[in-house]
């Protein structure tokens, strides 16, 4: 199955909702002409669209990580007591009163 999501936005909204994610007009990048540790600023070769659609992208990614491990730790919850539950049985059934 695979999901699409879709959204029209004007480039007003796509830098505002951009520059609230964290995007910049400008990035820092090394400058190894003077030095290693130098930095210049830059402008940012990434849109704010292609910004905006991996921020989006990784909040599903994350939210769906995060569900899986629930529910997978919610059937590990259920497993665990079916298997205490069993030996528990086989523990009573072992001490049986005898006549």
């Amino acid at each position: 199955m695979q999901i699409s999501i879709t959204s029209t936005l004007t480039e007003e909204q796509a830098l505002i909702l951009a520059k609230e994610k964290g995007w910049a007009d400008t990035i820092s990048v090394n400058d190894y002409t003077n030095s290693p540790m130098s930095m210049i600023e830059t402008p940012n070769p990434q849109s704010t669209f292609d910004f905006l659609k991996n921020v989006y992208e990784n909040m599903i990614k994350e939210d769906a990580k995060t569900l899986f491990i629930r529910i997978d730790d919610r059937l590990n919850v259920d497993k665990k007591m079916a298997r205490e539950q069993l030996l528990k049985d086989m523990v009573d059934a072992a001490f049986l009163p005898t006549e």
